[in-house]
């Protein structure tokens, strides 16, 4: 994947000296009121994005009204990912906004997007972050496994029925350690959701072990068609901090709030045309 982090002043300079091509695909972020770089002519796509560099840790910041354009700019970034173009985040100083958005699609594909916020060059943007990361995984939902993993280094592509066949072996797992140490309070994730070839969701809070036990009894492996395992924590901001292992993307790291998992959670159920829900929590 070739990624580049530029400024505006960088993003001119592409382009007054011609390295700017049909081979670049640039998401160009400026600030509410101005204009963004005109690229018009060198060959590049490019999406601009009207967007003020603000962020979470600031006072009265709401994340679901902020960037309300992340998931036609996730779209974006897969579109032209298949296309194999170069993406280029741009935004005014190439430190904040862009770096978030970089750090995103690195994290999301590579697994290694935290990096620039360790860097000394970059401060990147949480929120932009967040609402890129989980764009892509709504945005995935569109898209097979074959397509996905045309994306995916090596060692991230996926395979749906391993992924569904490991959350079911770690339930197992927990389940096995209850009945042998007689504690439910050890357990590697503090939930587990399934949807069923049947058209029902099945979600449990880890306590719930006996519903749990009747899952497995009742659903095989095959008749399973997502699973999910994750934990749970809050911030002192009130959004929800998760860890998850799906069969959709993989293991995720997700930051936001309840809009973004709802999100997610619909373009799931409508995927699978889930038509009845069993929910322990």
């Amino acid at each position: 994947m070739d990624l580049l982090i530029v400024s505006r002043d960088e993003l001119v300079k592409m382009r007054e000296h011609k390295r700017l091509s049909n081979k670049d695909a640039v998401i160009c972020f400026y600030d509410e009121g101005g204009k963004p770089v005109d690229i018009s002519g060198s060959g590049a796509s490019v999406l601009t994005v009207e967007l003020d560099d603000k962020d979470i840790d600031e006072k009265d910041f709401r994340i679901h009204q902020y960037f309300p354009q992340s998931y036609r700019a996730a779209r974006f970034i897969m579109q032209s990912l298949m296309k194999n173009k170069r993406i280029i985040c741009q935004c005014e100083y190439g430190q904040s906004r862009s770096a978030g958005c970089a750090a995103a699609i690195m994290e999301y594909f590579s697994g290694n997007g935290l990096v620039l916020f360790a860097s000394e060059k970059f401060f990147p943007n949480k929120a932009v972050f967040s609402k890129i990361y989980n764009a892509l995984r709504r945005v995935r939902l569109e898209m097979s496994q074959e397509e996905i993993n045309l994306l995916f280094p090596a060692g991230r592509k996926l395979n749906r029925q391993e992924i569904i066949s490991d959350i079911t072996n770690k339930l197992r797992a927990y389940l096995a350690n209850v009945k042998k140490d007689d504690n439910d309070d050890d357990c590697e994730y503090s939930f587990f959701e399934f949807i069923t070839s049947d058209g029902t969701e099945h979600y449990y809070m880890w306590l719930f072990t006996e519903e749990l036990e009747e899952f497995l009894s009742k659903y095989s492996e095959e008749d399973i068609v997502y699973a999910m395992c994750g934990r749970s924590a809050y911030s002192s901001y009130c959004y929800i901090a998760n860890f998850i292992y799906d069969s959709e993307n993989g293991m995720c790291y997700k930051y936001c709030n309840y809009y973004e998992s709802f999100e997610y959670d619909k373009k799931l159920r409508k995927k699978y045309k889930v038509v009845r829900k069993e929910i322990y929590d």
